[in-house]
């Protein structure tokens, strides 16, 4: 999860010199830009701060100082923010995905033990197979609808996660379900366990749902505890948690939107904004969280013998077949060390927009200062 910091300092690329500022170009990911746009605005808020702070004739020890945080970005290391707490949290139009895990097999069958449970308390799938919503067809999924968010929130709290310095822990999302609940939101949940994975292993779990287990790129990593996979979601899996009049409105939405977009040159432009408005367009009264079981395979020069790969030299044409190792696809030639004994759980939990305006909770990291005595005065 990226840092302000780490950005602030990525901002020196908007730095010109007198003669050329018209040839300066920057090209970026929309996501990059939402990123330098919210801390500017975090930043131009804390400005103000200093301005009322230095008006005062106070200092940083007299005075609450607060940043706005984001839920997908940190502000600096813990160790920096060790003396500092974090106020209210809000998740609206979001997406949380879970791409790392512990390198525990007792954690990985805890976790997967937890998504059994959850699955077994909300009784029979309204959809099992195939299914299509007018947006896109989806293979072998089980789909569970109006899941009471207490099993949801259950889930989060029990879910163990990886823990890192630019992680959120998922008690995070539980209590922002809980918190949205008192104002009638997020108060149902579509749940969808995805098995139409590629790796020739079957899992037929709590002996009724039968899946293929999920295969997914690790990431090479020197942590040892910590497995990483570099993408577990189809970008079309948000479309689920839509229903009714929501597919028109959603379907008008990127009617407009194309129209003002290349779909050739701007491709990926134009998915980042159907994932946000499958979320925009979904009632904020309904959750999405979708279920990935992942084979666990964990050393990418594994991955890449079981799987297959391209061995191609630089002047080989895009689609060249000429230089493609077959994979073994035999599980049992995956060294032990290189595979979890239990399949990995990913998920992905997709929040809609929340009709809260003013009361939809925005999270800031405060100083003790401003914890102790600026909260206080408010209660």
């Amino acid at each position: 999860m990226p840092m302000y910091d780490t950005l602030m300092q990525m901002g020196r690329w908007f730095g010109y010199r007198m003669g050329y500022q018209d040839l300066c170009r920057l090209y970026t990911t929309d996501n990059v830009i939402r990123w330098f746009f919210h801390i500017s605005v975090a930043t131009e808020e804390l400005r103000n701060a200093f301005r009322i702070m230095a008006a005062q004739g106070s200092t940083p020890s007299e005075f609450g100082l607060k940043v706005r945080t984001n839920p997908n970005l940190i502000i600096t290391s813990k160790t920096k923010m060790r003396h500092s707490r974090v106020e209210q949290t809000s998740f609206s139009q979001e997406v949380e995905e879970i791409i790392t895990f512990v390198n525990d097999d007792e954690v990985i069958k805890s976790n997967f033990i937890s998504s059994e449970k959850l699955l077994e308390s909300i009784s029979d799938p309204v959809i099992s197979g195939e299914f299509e919503n007018d947006l896109h067809r989806w293979k072998n999924i089980f789909l569970w609808k109006n899941v009471d968010p207490e099993k949801i929130i259950n889930y989060l709290n029990t879910y163990k996660r990886f823990e890192e310095q630019r992680s959120l822990g998922t008690s995070q999302f539980a209590r922002y379900i809980e918190n949205l609940n008192k104002y009638n939101e997020l108060t149902n949940w579509t749940v969808c366990l995805h098995g139409n994975g590629s790796s020739g292993q079957n899992l037929n779990i709590l002996d009724k749902h039968n899946v293929e287990l999920i295969l997914r790129t690790p990431s090479n990593q020197r942590n040892k505890k910590k497995i990483s996979l570099k993408v577990i979601t189809q970008p079309t899996d948000e479309l689920l948690g839509l229903e009714g009049d929501e597919l028109k409105a959603y379907k008008d939405s990127l009617e407009n939107f194309t129209k003002t977009h290349d779909t050739q040159t701007e491709e990926q432009t134009i998915t980042s904004a159907k994932r946000g408005f499958a979320r925009y367009h979904r009632s904020e009264k309904r959750g999405l969280l979708n279920l990935y079981p992942i084979l666990g395979i964990k050393n990418l020069s594994s991955f890449k013998k079981f799987k297959g790969y391209k061995n191609c030299k630089s002047d080989c044409e895009k689609n060249c077949k000429k230089h493609v190792v077959k994979g073994h696809n035999d599980i049992n030639k995956i060294d032990k060390d290189h595979l979890t004994k239990y399949p990995l759980m990913g998920f992905q939990i997709s929040f809609p927009y929340s009709r809260m305006g003013d009361k939809a909770a925005v999270e800031y990291r405060v100083n003790s200062v401003y914890a102790e005595h600026e909260l206080s005065n408010e209660i």
